[in-house]
């Protein structure tokens, strides 16, 4: 493991923190994905502009809180035939 560590550029502690970082942004991922899904329970036409807006999510900036609930399929589907 040492070799990887010195290929890559990189410390044993410097990988660790990495990975729990990466938790971390999952579980939040997750917690914000439970709140919405809580909230279009309610209001089923929220975009997740003002999803965003109503949760005020403290460790997720406005695009990437978007583009989790985007992803998690919470667009909001208009009906074009007007």
């Amino acid at each position: 493991m040492t070799l990887l560590y010195c290929i890559t550029q990189t410390s044993k502690q410097g990988l660790h923190q990495h990975l729990a970082r990466k938790s971390r942004l999952q579980f939040e991922e997750i917690d914000i994905i439970r709140q919405a899904d809580r909230i279009r329970q309610r209001h089923p036409k929220m975009g997740c502009r003002q999803m965003y807006n109503l949760m005020k999510p403290s460790k997720l900036g406005r695009d990437r809180c978007e583009q989790v609930l985007l992803a998690s399929g919470f667009r909001v589907v208009r009906n074009t035939n007007s």
